[in-house]
């Protein structure tokens, strides 16, 4: 966490993988994937600062400090293990993990294709899939009522450090697909 103090108000602006909700990870990236500010780098780390910081941070920071955040702000600093078993708010969910590798079942690939053509809270949308209640059935952990509870659950209660090397691992697991498909059909 950066803390600063500017004319006597203190600023604290969270910079690492274990400060960062699975919510402000999924708006960070779609700020930085923000297309009509593609070509503007210190736009986007602005937009992203005013999220995490406050409205008031943007007419404070100095270039200098800026550029310290931003050299600071690590929030993919983590070891790519997938935790198999996660415990929110006291309930443990599980997802299939093989020698470190995700595992996603056709139906978890079909569900986060739908996820990543929505464009709507990827990132907590997808972990929602993959982590099950194994006290619930096959078909009400893919319900829709019950994965958007699960969406808002993870997204205020997981943090970057433990959401990132599942979505990094659903990313390449269906880019990986996508591919041999490709070639399997070429």
């Amino acid at each position: 966490m950066i803390v600063f103090e500017k004319d006597g108000k203190e600023y604290r602006i969270p910079n690492k993988a274990d400060e960062v909700s699975l919510n402000q990870l999924s708006h960070i990236s779609d700020l930085m994937n923000d297309k009509k500010n593609d070509q503007q780098f210190h736009t986007r780390w602005m937009a992203v600062l005013e999220y995490l910081g406050g409205k008031k941070l943007k007419q404070v920071i100095t270039s200098k400090a800026l550029t310290s955040y931003i050299e600071s702000f690590d929030i993919t600093d983590i070891d790519n293990e997938v935790s198999e078993i996660i415990t929110v708010e006291g309930k443990e969910y599980k997802c299939a993990v093989e020698d470190g590798e995700l595992q996603m079942s056709g139906m978890d690939i079909a569900e986060v294709e739908q996820a990543i053509a929505t464009n709507e809270d990827v990132g907590k949308k997808v972990f929602a899939i993959i982590y099950k209640d194994e006290t619930m059935g096959f078909n009400d952990h893919y319900n829709a009522g019950h994965l958007k509870k699960k969406t808002d659950l993870f997204g205020k209660h997981v943090t970057a450090l433990i959401a990132a090397p599942v979505i990094y691992q659903i990313n390449k697991g269906v880019m990986d697909n996508v591919e041999a498909l490709r070639k399997a059909h070429d």
